[in-house]
């Protein structure tokens, strides 16, 4: 069972640095032409209304080729928990010190829609200091699946904006 979880460890965090690749070759789209839907990049909240999301944070939606890999290991798994799915999108650092703190958050919408929020702060990070994660999830299917991903960064002092943004730290 270690064995699993550590592949799923090195999955994730090869798909979250792959993620931020594709983010720093989208940053130089001419920002008049209109996002089409594979951008790494889209700052609106589109998945989720106000009501879901109750604070005037920007963030970053994933895109939909990483959803998409990401749904083909959830379906190979059998994933079924929605814990299983922010430790495998966002695991929490067993390794972390000081002032760390993950912090998992469900809202089940309806019978068809969860929403799980996880915030996590005084990330072992040179740049980043804070990370909150909204996934959306179709909760309808014999497995979960993920509709959308959204991310916001809170950065260290000097580092860029000490605010949940969508912009990356420095």
């Amino acid at each position: 069972m270690k064995i699993f979880y550590k592949l799923l460890l090195v999955l994730s965090i090869g798909l979250f640095f792959n993620s931020c690749v594709e983010s720093e070759q989208n940053k130089d789209v001419n920002q008049n032409e209109p996002k089409n839907v594979d951008q790494k990049v889209d700052t609106v909240s589109q998945n989720l209304s106000d009501s879901e999301v109750n604070d005037e944070v920007s963030y970053h939606s994933v895109s939909e080729d990483f959803i998409s890999n990401l749904n083909k290991t959830l379906t190979q798994n059998k994933v079924t928990s929605f814990e299983d799915v922010a430790q495998l999108y966002s695991p929490k650092d067993p390794y972390a010190e000081g002032n760390y703190s993950y912090n998992l958050t469900t809202n089940v919408i309806d019978e068809k829609v969860t929403i799980l929020e996880i915030i996590t702060e005084g990330i072992m990070d040179d740049s980043l200091d804070g990370l909150k994660i909204i996934i959306e999830l179709d909760s309808s299917q014999e497995f979960l699946q993920v509709i959308s991903i959204k991310e916001a960064y809170k950065c260290k002092q000097g580092r860029g904006q000490q605010d949940w943004s969508s912009e990356l730290c420095l």
